[in-house]
């Protein structure tokens, strides 16, 4: 425990080098340790080893931990290793957990962009941007998903939109 809490503290510094010499040793017998295999796995996600940080973080969610946080970040790990399908699906746990959890809703739209579900990811940011209307990020990720969808009127609508939000 004392070893982690350092390593935490190197990490909270962006001293990575020695939060990660720290975490190794305490690898071996950390195997259901959940704040060591989490700070190993932002480690790697520092580093952007995102399979390295993917595999830590999902061994934490394996814990069945009820954080959401390491299921975030195991989502946007694999986002970055291109399986938008199952970054989706981690991304919609986070918001099974917490509806309130925006960034992993637009997560989730960028998934089904990425995947050519425009009608769903213009519902998506649609939602986002009821909750949040101020929001110019969804704004322009929603007339992208119009753009897509050929609705080039709505697209420049959400784009200008977004522009005035957001000069």
């Amino acid at each position: 425990v004392a070893a982690n809490n350092r390593a935490a503290g190197f990490i909270a510094a962006g001293r990575i080098k020695p939060a990660q010499d720290l975490l190794v040793q305490c690898l071996p017998r950390a195997t259901e340790n959940r704040d060591v295999l989490f700070n190993m796995g932002l480690v790697y996600f520092i580093q952007n080893d995102f399979r390295q940080a993917c595999d830590f973080f999902d061994k934490v969610r394996q814990l069945k931990d009820k954080a959401t946080g390491p299921v975030f970040l195991n989502a946007y790990c694999l986002y970055q290793l291109v399986d938008y399908p199952q970054a989706q699906a981690l991304f919609q746990d986070v918001v099974t957990q917490d509806v309130t959890d925006l960034a992993s809703r637009f997560n989730i739209g960028l998934c089904q962009l990425r995947l050519g579900q425009f009608a769903e990811a213009i519902a998506t940011f649609s939602a986002i941007l009821f909750i949040s209307p101020e929001d110019a990020e969804a704004l322009v990720a929603r007339g992208l998903a119009h753009w897509y969808s050929k609705n080039e009127k709505e697209a420049f609508d959400d784009l200008n939109l977004a522009i005035k939000k957001q000069p």
